[in-house]
């Protein structure tokens, strides 16, 4: 029984993680951290809207570190999630959209890097 509530516990705690690592601007530690609660996530519950939520933190990391193709798709997917288990009314849900939405609109058609 406590290896589950460990287990539980473990997402929050990484990403809580991450969002340290990114501002200390140590995007690799953040990216790991962030790549470790969903791959827990993942194994317990893969459809959780809570994944969708460390999905867009990890886009996050990607979009600031130039790697957008990476950020686009954890964009989409922490989006998918997040609509599917809080609906479109949710304040992460719409942040994701919007960061998607500005990530898209920035970039150009030739290279794929911001303007």
């Amino acid at each position: 029984m406590e290896s589950a509530s460990i287990t539980s516990e473990l997402p929050p705690a990484l990403s809580i993680l991450g969002e340290l690592r990114v501002r200390q601007r140590r995007f690799d530690e953040a990216e790991a951290a962030y790549i470790q609660a969903i791959a827990v996530l993942e194994a317990d519950s893969p459809d959780d809207p809570y994944l969708g939520l460390i999905a867009a933190e990890l886009a996050r990391v990607y979009r600031d570190t130039g790697r957008f193709e990476e950020a686009e798709t954890n964009f989409r997917r922490g989006i998918d999630l997040m609509e599917e288990g809080w609906g479109e009314t949710d304040p992460d849900y719409q942040q994701a959209a919007a960061d998607l939405d500005e990530l898209l609109s920035s970039t150009t058609t030739e290279g794929g890097a911001p303007q």
